[in-house]
């Protein structure tokens, strides 16, 4: 069995705060802001900026990593 590929990471900017995820969790949704900001090759820099609340960014990769399920039951208990 081969070994799986490695994950391109993205380091995002988003009001100052440094967040690393991976490619494929930000573009999961077709047509999102990430989806459409990678089409036009805006997350292949070193760090991409996002001016953004970086607070209310931390429940979007929530939401991007584990799905709607997952999330709605964590923002749930806030």
């Amino acid at each position: 069995m081969a070994p799986a590929a490695a994950e391109q990471l993205v380091c995002l900017d988003v009001g100052g705060v440094r967040f690393t995820t991976a490619l494929d969790t930000l573009t999961r949704y077709a047509g999102s802001y990430f989806a459409r900001r990678q089409e036009w090759g805006g997350l292949t820099s070193s760090i991409a900026f996002v001016d953004r609340d970086p607070a209310a960014f931390a429940h979007v990769l929530t939401f991007l990593r584990y799905g709607p399920d997952v999330f709605w039951e964590a923002v749930g208990h806030m």
